[in-house]
């Protein structure tokens, strides 16, 4: 456990030796040793056999860690070709009851969706089935079930926990969410700047910390102050009526939409200036396609007011300059963040298009204040999104989102 940035993941990489070798390093007297085996400095042929079969990771980002362009029913069926030297249709089958396994509805059919079909906790629960395919000796589990609803977050810990007395496989975690680290693990290691400042069994971590570190995390379990609710006649800026999201279906490549799928449909909603307003459902649901139809990055039926305008009868350049006012937090940051951009010019970027008249070193302030609000190093607005950690990644997306103070945000 430990904040953002602290190294979590990159330990965890490094036990497979996934880091970009040589730029990263271990120190002379590192040692790595997986069932007796030293892993620092092992060959090529020695990682491959072990990644996947006796080691399984389950990353933190599903959407970049699966490929994009293959069907994830083959994805899976690889792993077990791979590792089991199984035939194809029996790999097929056996994917079809993993992704059974880990709450995936109508796995038949899923098989043959491709990434960029599914939802967010639907990838992830790909992700996780891929990582046990193989029965591991460890599993590591990198914030495995931070996009997944609460009912689907206990099944597929369960499902883990099943697996762990089964195999008698070891769980290496990787989580911010403390509640479920204090009720999954026995052990617990702090990390604070990639340094380890307390390490033990976790009921008496959490029961006794000793560092103030770990005190100061443990005190973020406690709720906040809630915030007053905003007076009953605060203006309305967004209001939906029988709003929906449908997708075509496709029976192949050069067909026509024989039927479509309804992700959202006849949804009424209406949000007044400073009040909250929380979409929730189970993986699948329709929450993230209603978030995207109410922005209009998909164009969806029914009709959205954002304050008096009807975004449907807006042009495209009208519609372009209103969206300074409604902004959005993505649900994959890696996904949203342009890997060729530092952090800099993401923040920086909707200032350029709906603030020209700032000056450079006003729109560099602006950014500046951005990057200080989510707690982000300024100097950093010289790096990349692969040179940040996940939950960095995250900050940075929040910040392009606040940086032109919008009257709405939606976090996806």
């Amino acid at each position: 456990v430990g904040e953002s940035g602290s190294g979590k993941s990159v330990t965890a990489l490094s036990l497979l030796q996934l880091l970009p070798y040589p730029a990263a390093r271990h120190g002379a007297a590192a040692s790595i040793r997986f069932d007796g085996q030293e892993l620092v400095g092992a060959p090529a042929r020695v990682m491959q056999k072990i990644r996947g079969q006796r080691i399984g990771y389950i990353f933190q980002e599903p959407m970049t860690a699966l490929n994009p362009v293959q069907q994830v029913g083959k994805q899976i069926a690889e792993s077990l070709r791979l590792h089991q030297k199984r035939k194809p249709r029996d790999a097929m089958r056996e994917a079809a009851r993993l992704l059974e396994r880990v709450g995936i509805p109508e796995p038949g059919r899923r098989l043959f969706s491709r990434p960029h079909e599914l939802s967010g906790g639907q990838r992830q629960r790909v992700m996780i089935a891929l990582a046990i395919a193989n029965k591991p000796d460890l599993l590591i589990a990198d914030e495995a079930t931070t996009a997944l609803d609460v009912t689907v977050q206990a099944q597929v810990l369960a499902l883990i926990k099943d697996l762990q007395a089964e195999e008698e496989m070891a769980l290496l975690m990787i989580s911010h969410d403390l509640a479920l680290v204090k009720a999954q693990s026995e052990r617990a290691i702090v990390l604070r700047r990639g340094e380890v400042v307390e390490a033990g069994e976790t009921a008496t971590l959490f029961a006794s910390p000793q560092h103030s570190y770990t005190r100061s995390l443990l005190a973020a379990l406690k709720p906040g102050v809630r915030p007053e609710a905003p007076p009953a006649d605060a203006p309305l800026v967004l209001q939906a009526t029988e709003v929906g999201v449908h997708y075509p279906i496709y029976a192949g490549l050069f067909a026509r939409s024989r039927s479509v799928f309804k992700a959202a449909d006849g949804v009424n909603l209406s949000l007044r200036r400073g009040e909250t307003l929380a979409i929730v459902g189970e993986s699948g649901s329709g929450k993230t396609s209603l978030a995207l139809g109410l922005l209009h990055l998909i164009r969806p039926r029914g009709e959205v007011l954002f304050g008096d305008q009807d975004l449907a009868r807006l042009s495209s350049l009208t519609l372009q300059q209103l969206r300074a006012r409604f902004q959005v937090v993505f649900q994959d940051p890696q996904g949203s963040l342009n890997p060729r951009l530092s952090v800099g010019q993401i923040v920086g970027e909707g200032l350029a298009v709906h603030r020209p008249d700032l000056s450079a070193s006003e729109q560099d302030r602006a950014v500046i204040a951005a990057l200080e609000a989510v707690e982000i190093d300024p100097d950093w607005r010289w790096r990349y999104p692969h040179q940040l950690s996940g939950g960095q990644r995250q900050r940075v997306a929040l910040a392009r989102a606040l940086v032109l103070e919008p009257e709405v945000i939606v976090l996806g």
